[in-house]
């Protein structure tokens, strides 16, 4: 008997995703990109078409979430590449886009569906 192993991805998040869009920026490149989902370590970006990004490299995101009146920046790594865009990691994260990042999260997440 022939038994064949397939191989699966591990899912190496440690937050849970919120299923969540808004507007993004990458600085240095043009266009405004939809995040459509975010949790306190990352995010997923839609890229249709997107720019040439490599895993690991790293740039400067700029997003305007709804509970904020200014777009916050962060510092963000490619972590992986999809069909649709990239899943980032943010880098560096200060104290306060945590905090942001945090709010924007509890307002929403008996809203919309956690992953």
């Amino acid at each position: 008997i022939r038994r064949t192993v397939a191989s699966v991805p591990e899912d190496h998040r440690i937050h849970p995703r919120l299923e969540f869009h808004c507007p993004a920026r990458i600085k240095g490149l043009k266009g405004v990109y939809r995040v459509t989902d975010i949790s306190m370590g990352g995010a997923f970006l839609e890229l249709k078409p997107g720019p040439a990004l490599k895993v690991g490299q790293t740039f400067n995101l700029v997003m305007k979430l709804p509970t904020e009146y200014d777009p916050i920046n962060i510092k963000a790594k490619v972590a992986n590449i999809r069909g649709r865009g990239v899943g980032i990691e943010f880098v560096d994260i200060t104290q306060k886009n945590q905090e942001i990042i945090r709010f924007c999260f509890e307002t929403f997440k008996d809203t919309v569906p956690l992953r």
